[in-house]
């Protein structure tokens, strides 16, 4: 695959510019008052009229909206090169990035975590405490095959000096940045090129001209998908979108267009899963090793290379929980209760959320086996919904296996915790409801409270501060779907994570791995599943398992 090229290198380069270099006689001659003063004289006469006024062109480097993967992020590298048999531009030359343009399935608002570093990615895939954070931003998802921007401004200048490389890290946190894979070019190699030269003319000390061409190439270099954040990589992945940048180091002076779009776009230093910052001023300054004061924008703080960020260090930072209680009571082998997302006109979260986990009350302090099953909609009526066959194993029509666990008992005092990896992930849609079974096998060992203040099984007991789930009073179950006692609590929590997380993400272990009883060989309950397995679409063969195929 060749190299692309920028799309409007010839529109915008069509016209090369003539700049005007005083150049300093270094072998002697006039006193240094005369040379300064010839200096910003040459200086004064050459330059072009208004020129000081002129905004700087945006350039855009554009790899491909070919799609074909989706995973949370993306890593890739941006370089500037000098071109062969050119000088580099005076001054140093270089480029600084302004703005990027994305790929993403999404049509809503779409969460976009950004970090940066001088050098290549590949020196810290995994070491979030090399980059630096940019910030989140909420942006319009355009769909599947039209660019999502990410406005010029949102994030102060970076800088990339010719001969130097620098590297970007562009994340959602639910799997919603579309790349390609590629098979004919490799980790490292030049995707795209962009090409800029320019006629200059210097001006020594004594008057004369002398024209000199000089040129630099910037290019978007193949990388890997990642998954959240800073973990799993995949090579030979190429990022889809585009990198907005400017020639130079000059000032852009925003329009007001452009500013009103960058300030609705910023949440802050705070990464997706938290809520959004006070709303900041556009980051003017370039991410240098100290702060630097940019005179023709706005001045605000400038963001530091190295400085702490908000970066998340482990994948388990995105899990949260909702809580019921842990004042016990009463016990029995299992609870069965049921969870609501709210609607999007509610206040839930568009992408629903994805239920990982569990955490029990028990007061043992050895190991405990906990199964749990879930089904759609309501557990009300189907509590027994399992019957026993002629060969002693059980089978249900409407409820399916997630898994089993054994853990140590952490007693009355402290919940249990079901490891996350343990369980099939399930996702739970906006606006729907689901039911879950939590269940011992060999004895009533899970703790539950009665209603204090007649709630009744129904009746909401917990809720999300952000609206992501309501968990509602359930029954107790003797094991397996027998007894029920209807208007109990349950005693614990349910771990999720915003989004549609298929297997693989937060779960090392694959689901025909998963232990699925706690005693099988003495004719644990068989489920049959009545809907598919939650999970992400299988990719080929060639692909890791927890990278999903992005079919348009």
């Amino acid at each position: 695959m060749n190299p692309r090229s920028d799309r409007n290198s010839h529109r915008q380069e069509r016209q090369a510019s003539r700049r005007h270099i005083a150049m300093v006689d270094r072998g002697g001659g006039g006193g240094g008052g005369g040379i300064a003063a010839l200096l910003l004289s040459a200086l004064l006469l050459s330059a072009p009229r208004g020129s000081s006024a002129q905004r700087p062109a945006l350039h855009e480097l554009t790899t491909t909206y070919e799609g074909g993967w989706i995973q949370d992020g993306v890593m890739f590298d941006v370089r500037v090169d000098p071109v062969d048999g050119l000088a580099p531009p005076p001054g140093g030359g270089g480029i600084s990035v302004r703005g990027l343009d994305v790929l993403t399935p999404s049509t809503g608002t779409l969460c976009l975590e950004v970090y940066t570093r001088s050098g290549p990615y590949g020196d810290a895939p995994s070491d979030p405490d090399r980059w630096t954070f940019l910030g989140s931003f909420d942006l319009d998802g355009r769909g599947a095959t039209t660019p999502t921007a990410l406005p010029v401004g949102a994030f102060g200048p970076l800088p990339v000096a010719v001969g130097e490389t620098r590297a970007f890290y562009v994340t959602t946190q639910d799997e919603r940045l579309r790349y390609t894979a590629l098979t004919s070019q490799s980790t490292g190699d030049v995707f795209s090129l962009s090409t800029h030269t320019s006629d200059d003319v210097a001006v020594d000390a004594d008057g004369t001209e002398t024209e000199a061409k000089s040129g630099l190439a910037v290019s978007a270099v193949v990388g890997v998908a990642k998954n959240y954040p800073f973990a799993e990589s995949w090579p030979d992945r190429v990022f889809n979108g585009a990198v907005i940048y400017t020639l130079g180091d000059e000032a852009l002076e925003l329009t007001d267009g452009e500013r009103a779009a960058a300030e609705a776009a910023r949440r802050g230093l705070v990464t997706c899963d938290a809520p959004a910052a006070t709303s900041a001023p556009v980051t003017s300054a370039p991410v240098t090793s100290a702060p630097v004061a940019s005179p023709s924008e706005s001045p605000v703080s400038p963001i530091v290379e190295g400085a702490p960020t908000a970066a998340p260090t482990t994948l388990l930072s995105t899990v949260r929980k909702v809580a019921t209680t842990l004042s016990g009571g009463l016990k029995q082998s299992g609870l069965m209760f049921d969870i609501y997302v709210p609607s999007v006109e509610q206040g839930g979260p568009a992408e629903g959320i994805t239920v990982l986990s569990f955490e029990v009350s028990t007061d043992r302090t050895d190991e405990v086996c906990v199964e749990v099953y879930s089904k759609d909609g309501t557990h009300v009526g189907f509590e027994g919904d399992a019957s026993e066959g002629a060969d002693g194993a059980w089978t249900s029509p409407t409820w399916s296996s997630l898994g089993a666990s054994s853990q140590p008992g952490m007693g009355e005092d402290a919940a249990t915790k079901i490891p996350v990896g343990s369980l099939d992930p399930v996702h739970v849609p906006a606006g729907e409801r689901r039911a879950f079974y939590v269940t011992t096998a060999d004895s009533p060992d899970l703790r539950y409270t009665e209603p204090r203040f007649n709630e009744k099984t129904g009746d909401a007991f917990s809720t999300s501060p952000l609206s992501h789930m309501v968990l509602y009073v359930g029954s107790a179950v003797a094991y397996p779907f027998a007894e029920s006692e209807p208007s109990s609590i349950f005693n614990g929590a349910v771990v999720y994570a915003v989004g549609d997380v298929g297997d693989g993400k937060y779960n090392p272990e694959p689901a025909a791995g998963r232990r699925r009883t706690c005693s099988a060989a003495e004719g644990g309950l068989d489920v049959v599943d009545a809907e598919p397995a939650p999970g992400e679409p299988s990719p080929p063969a060639a692909a890791p398992a927890s990278e999903s195929s992005d079919a348009t």
